[in-house]
């Protein structure tokens, strides 16, 4: 199980961040100016609103619920490095990586408009296809370095819910981030969208990466510059083959694909608190940890996607976090199977 959780960590947000290919669509679709104020309304006003709401109900929640756990002798804290009545640690908590989003908007706009100047100078300067795949190299690579100099115990980068992160570690995300950028920017030179062209091998790909990359990740500890290698390729390659993956089985439009990932953003954003409370519940079974832990994460998830489907999806919260839904547009969309065309407002 702690296998599975050190893998899953290793690339979960890597995979995550390859959401600047969306950012790239949309600055290509929309401009520079739309494109920007949207995201702020997407990311920006649900993180502002989370930070004054969330975070605070989740300190509260968490003291309650672990002080009535040690109250109860059901849970030794005593290994943990802070009390977790003192409500100080959490900063940003889950919220770091909205976040770390507005900061990566931020520098790509920067970097769009110095592009523009750039060719407002020279209109005949054409970037050659060589240069684009440069500068992916330079990117995927990149994370080495922050890997091989950040201490850390645990497999893949290390997180900060701080407001003020390491910059070694927002340049580790960060190239996760240009490199979907500018593979979106690749499509326009070869034929199709690069970030794809690899679905064929994603077998290979995933097999690779959790069989071979992960254990030498782990086995190589004492190797700093060989461990983090491992552990840099093996984000990078299961990000690519979960995306072969999807691309394989998941190609075509359907609604319920479409509703788990327009509902993933609200159970992501209010999920932790909820989760508190059923720790709190089943803590004071005798059940397996493995069995609590599936039926916590079962009891977040359902409870959450019921609060979603009758007082979220089709109310102004809903529209700000997903774009407008409409109770009749979702039952024609069911009973084709798909929506008619694919959303990418709320991407990265």
């Amino acid at each position: 199980m702690l296998a599975i959780i050190d893998l899953i960590h290793g690339f979960r947000m890597p995979l995550f961040f390859l959401s600047g290919y969306f950012l790239a669509m949309l600055i290509h679709r929309r401009g520079l100016t739309r494109t920007v104020g949207q995201r702020a309304l997407r990311i920006g006003v649900p993180f502002g609103i989370a930070v004054v709401t969330i975070i605070p109900l989740l300190e509260w929640v968490g003291d309650k619920i672990y002080t009535w756990i040690i109250t109860e002798g059901r849970f030794d804290f005593s290994r943990l490095n802070s009390d977790p009545g003192e409500g100080s640690g959490i900063g940003l908590a889950h919220l770091w990586f909205l976040w770390f989003l507005l900061i990566y908007i931020t520098v790509v706009a920067v970097l769009v408009l110095i592009a523009r100047a750039i060719r407002h100078l020279w209109p005949r300067l054409v970037v050659p296809g060589w240069l684009w795949t440069v500068a992916i190299v330079a990117l995927i690579l990149s994370p080495v370095f922050t890997e091989a100099t950040t201490a850390s115990e645990e497999f893949g980068p290390p997180t900060d819910n701080s407001w003020t992160p390491s910059i070694g570690l927002l340049m580790y995300y960060l190239a996760f981030y240009g490199v979907g950028a500018l593979l979106y920017g690749r499509s326009s030179t070869v034929a199709g969208p690069a970030i794809y062209r690899l679905h064929r091998w994603w077998p290979l790909l995933l097999v690779v990466g959790a069989g071979a990359l992960y254990p030498l990740g782990v086995g190589a500890a004492s190797i700093p510059v060989v461990s983090a290698v491992a552990q840099v390729a093996c984000a990078w390659t299961m990000a690519f083959g979960l995306i072969g993956l999807f691309k394989a089985v998941f190609a075509k439009e359907r609604f319920w694909v479409r509703y788990a990932s327009d509902s993933s953003y609200w159970l992501y954003i209010v999920h932790l608190p909820v989760v508190f409370v059923f720790q709190g519940v089943f803590a004071f079974t005798d059940w397996s940890g493995a069995i609590e832990a599936v039926l916590i994460a079962a009891s977040t998830v359902s409870s959450m996607l019921i609060v979603y489907a009758f007082a979220v999806r089709y109310t102004p919260l809903g529209w700000l976090l997903n774009g407008r839904r409409t109770l009749r547009n979702d039952m024609r969309a069911l009973r084709r199977g798909s929506f008619a065309q694919p959303a990418v407002e709320a991407a990265g």
